[in-house]
């Protein structure tokens, strides 16, 4: 099973391998840029096939430690097919929407944690029209949404679905080493392609953790904001 690079470091060997990712006091490149090019240097000193020892495990409090001296927001991404571990930083903000990158060139658009388009997942979701993070935030009701897809011509094809959220209850979640209550609502959604879940946690009015499918019965993304 092929996984991308899984970025376990400490504090100390971030800020040493990556000295341009404004782990000290630089300012010439944005932040999503630095926090690239940390995430860069530590996957190209990473054990990679099995060709070198890898360093020694680090805890998770530590990993977010590391991320947290870079100073920027960062968002983990786990794909369940094929495995992998990706962390994406911010490198677009336009009308409220974010655009995300990992240093593989992945990238996700999000609107309040809600996931607008795709690029480089392989089942990518073109564009969509989706709820908002606050009315899926209500914990009860219905919608629509409408995705667009290719298909095996390159041809963009679009599917609506009708989807109702539920409100699961209250439940702690771990996210990175830390915890969080949340309150967990699904939102159910029914069309021609299938039928799919998207599972939420929101902390507040935000969205702390998410599962959420681009196309159903197909890839599914567990987004998990770690640094605010």
């Amino acid at each position: 099973m092929m996984r991308l690079p899984v970025l376990r470091h400490t504090a100390a060997a971030m800020c040493s391998a990556a000295l341009l990712a404004g782990c000290g006091s630089g300012t010439d490149l944005e932040p999503g840029a630095r926090l690239l090019t940390t995430i860069g240097a530590l996957a190209a000193t990473r054990m990679m096939s099995g060709t070198a020892e890898p360093d020694a495990p680090t805890s998770d409090l530590e990993t977010r430690r590391a991320f947290e001296e870079a100073g920027q927001r960062i968002l983990q991404v786990e794909v369940d097919d094929p495995e992998a571990l990706l962390f994406l930083a911010p490198v677009t903000q336009n009308q409220g929407i974010t655009t995300w990158v990992s240093n593989e060139r992945i990238n996700l658009s999000t609107r309040d944690g809600v996931i607008l388009a795709t690029r480089g997942f392989g089942s990518d979701l073109m564009s969509s029209t989706v709820p908002s993070a606050a009315l899926i935030g209500r914990g009860s009701g219905s919608h629509d949404r409408l995705h667009v897809y290719l298909d095996g011509g390159d041809q963009t094809q679009k599917y609506t679905y009708t989807c109702s959220v539920a409100t699961v209850g209250l439940q702690t979640i771990a996210v990175l080493g830390l915890s969080y209550p949340t309150r967990h609502i699904t939102e159910t959604c029914v069309g021609k392609l299938g039928t799919f879940t998207n599972l939420y946690w929101f902390q507040g009015a935000r969205i702390r953790q998410s599962v959420q499918y681009l196309v159903p019965d197909g890839k599914m993304l567990k987004v998990s904001a770690i640094i605010d």
